[in-house]
């Protein structure tokens, strides 16, 4: 019920012409993936109730970047990790940049107001349950947080990618294969370097928290 009327409020939002049901294959492509990703969401809940989270919370985040990022009237590709947006940009010269930002991101991603701000708040946010409850900070839990947190931040990226009017699941692939995606130039197979990097450092996490 949840996944047909996402289904039919996202048909009402971006093709108003509902009488002709005439979709691009991209809003088709869309409106079909809202509903596995509820539907992934819900057996998520039951696997870990933290996946199903992480899933919706990927949903939510990936949108409004792209409402920040992306002009809707006029998307164009290539306009990702702030590219357009009128924020502070760090010199490749500063400590910060060179010793924590770079070591960490990489050399491809230049060092923006827009995420030296929000990563560290989608981190904090993570953080919240031992705010709400003193005394239950460990190790362990903290393990845990961290896996969570970079697992969101991937979910998060493809999401992005796959809402995006330029890209979809196959432009993704192939553009980025051919080095014109310039913040993520290096893929290994289907999807970039990051992602391969991020899942090194999640099995540790994962081993740490859950052992």
């Amino acid at each position: 019920m949840l996944g047909v009327l996402t289904f039919n409020i996202f048909n009402a939002r971006m093709c108003p012409d509902l009488r002709n049901r005439t979709l691009p294959k991209w809003q088709k492509g869309l409106a079909m993936l809202y509903i596995w990703v509820l539907l992934a969401a819900c057996a998520g809940y039951f696997i870990h109730p933290m996946l199903a989270f992480v899933i919706l919370l990927s949903i939510g985040t990936s949108h409004t970047e792209l409402q920040i990022e992306v002009d809707s009237k006029n998307p164009q590709p290539g306009t990702g990790w702030a590219k357009n947006l009128a924020c502070w940009r760090a010199d490749t010269d500063k400590w910060y940049y060179k010793w924590i930002w770079k070591p960490i991101l990489g050399p491809h991603k230049p060092m923006t107001g827009y995420h030296a701000w929000r990563i560290p708040t989608i981190a904090l946010f993570f953080h919240v349950p031992f705010f709400l409850f003193p005394g239950t900070w460990s190790w362990k839990h903290e393990f845990a947080t961290l896996f969570w947190f970079v697992f969101q931040g991937n979910v998060e990226d493809y999401l992005w990618f796959y809402f995006h009017p330029c890209y979809g699941p196959r432009k993704y692939v192939t553009e980025g294969r051919a080095g014109k995606i310039w913040w993520a130039p290096v893929y290994w197979g289907p999807f970039p370097k990051d992602y391969y990097m991020a899942l090194l450092l999640l099995l540790p996490l994962g081993y740490f928290a859950w052992r």
